[in-house]
Order: structure tokens, then sequence, then C-alpha cells
């Protein structure tokens, strides 16, 4: 049977008694895997019901912390149902962000951006353009 709190310190503190943010600022150092933080989530069935539910308040600053952004950064995230959606979301496609390059086009190959822009997963492709 799962305890209704889960004791933090010796002297009684109790881990479903923090804030959101500070929850979501110690998660971020554990994990940034869903399934993990899910599986944090079930230590009691209080601090799941308080913290970790679709419309709680943690998920916005997990997104925050795990994926290391501003909040106008936001702006630019799509647009979900919930704060646990875009962090599913995020954790499948923020890994792909980046600079990619394909050698093998002729002559001197492409180079590509892969980021969230507005809501969208977009690729900007650099490639030399030979002047005529």
């Amino acid at each position: 049977e799962i305890e209704e709190s889960c004791t933090l310190t010796p002297k009684g503190g109790k881990l479903d008694k923090l804030p959101h943010d500070l929850l979501a600022f110690i998660i971020s150092f554990v994990t940034n895997d869903l399934r993990e933080v899910l599986r944090l989530a079930m230590l009691s069935k209080k601090i799941y019901k308080e913290h970790f539910n679709c419309t709680s308040g943690v998920w916005k600053p997990l997104c925050i912390q795990s994926w290391k952004v501003t909040e106008q950064h936001l702006t630019q995230w799509p647009k979900m149902s919930s704060w646990k959606s875009l962090y599913a979301t995020l954790q499948h496609w923020v890994p792909r962000e980046g600079f990619y390059v394909l050698l093998d086009a002729y002559p001197w190959g492409i180079l590509f951006l892969m980021r969230i822009l507005d809501g969208n997963f977009v690729c900007d492709v650099v490639r030399y353009n030979e002047e005529k």
C-alpha cells in the first residue's frame, strides 16, 4: 500500500508540501524521462494527486527546468491540451534540435538546422550555391 506522504527529513518535513517550482527543480536533476518522472510521482497518492495530475502546476515548471528555457521560449513551443502532454512532446523532439550535416551532397554538403519554431518542428537548409 502507498503511504499518504513521504518523509523528506528526519524531523518530519513532507515532500508533498514542497511548492511545485521547487519539486520540479529537484526532479530536473534526477531525470528528464517522463516514465521516470511518473515513477517518482508514485511515491505517494498525495504527491501524485497534488503535484502530478494533468492539471497540476508541477508540469509547467518541469518543462521549464528540464528543457532549460525562459518564459519567452514558451511562445515558440507547440500548444498542447496540458503541460503534461507538452512535456511528453518535448521529451521526444528537443533532443533532435540542433545542426546536422549531410556530407555526401555535392559539392560541399548540406547543413540542416532543426528546431522548434512557432509551435512546429522546422528544418532550415543551408547549402553551397555556386554563382554563375
